[in-house]
């Protein structure tokens, strides 16, 4: 398989949707040190959006991947609802809407992970869009309503006001953009990035490479 990479030296993290934790690279489950959690206030004034699905390093990958696209924080997100209250893995994405949408956000998110699947680790991987502010709330549920008729199956995923943030620790970060010759990251985050560059291409900072 061709390696995908980075423009720009953008923060890039490898993950997946499976049952089953995130391969570290020497073996075994990646575990989160909870002790390395930053807890940091967000400062932006460009607007941001919240996306959790599966394991937070392949969301992460998808997003830096994307022309409008400023930052992408990887690490924990907990609503200010209960029923989301608890930290599930996600990221925050602060874009520039004059490049891409929220709508066309919003839809990427929900075609690069499992969002009709309510398997038996949503609780870790939740299949959320966590809003900031009312006004993006409404466009949310509106935009994952019309989405839905895209969808077989209904639909998983969920809008949320956003709560809460703790980012990943540093030797957690950029996996992807670290790693890409690695087995799990041609394996796992490469499909997914293929289905990016396939249907969005007109929004991907980089092209699948043609053999």
């Amino acid at each position: 398989m061709q390696q995908l990479h980075s423009l720009n030296n953008l923060a890039v993290k490898v993950a997946f949707d499976g049952d089953k934790g995130a391969p570290n690279p020497k073996g075994g489950s990646a575990v989160c040190d909870c002790q390395s959690y930053r807890m940091k206030p967000i400062v932006t004034q460009k607007p941001q959006i919240g996306f959790g699905g599966g394991c937070h390093w392949c969301t992460e990958a998808i997003f830096a991947s994307l022309r409008g696209v400023k930052r992408v924080r990887q690490g924990w997100i907990a609503s200010t609802l209960e029923e989301a209250g608890t930290f599930s893995e996600a990221v925050i994405v602060t874009f520039d809407e004059k490049t891409i949408s929220l709508e066309t956000l919003i839809e990427i998110h929900l075609h690069t992970h499992n969002a009709t699947s309510n398997h038996v680790f949503r609780k870790k991987y939740r299949s959320a869009i966590y809003t900031f502010g009312d006004a993006q709330e409404r466009k949310a549920r509106s935009t994952l309503y019309q989405l839905q008729k895209g969808f077989d199956k209904p639909l998983v995923t969920r809008v949320y006001p956003f709560g809460r943030f703790k980012e990943n620790s540093e030797r957690y970060l950029n996996y992807y953009h670290k790693n890409p010759h690695l087995p799990f990251c041609q394996t796992r985050i490469e499909p997914k990035l293929k289905i990016l560059f396939d249907k969005y291409a007109e929004y991907a900072i980089v092209a699948a490479k043609k053999d």
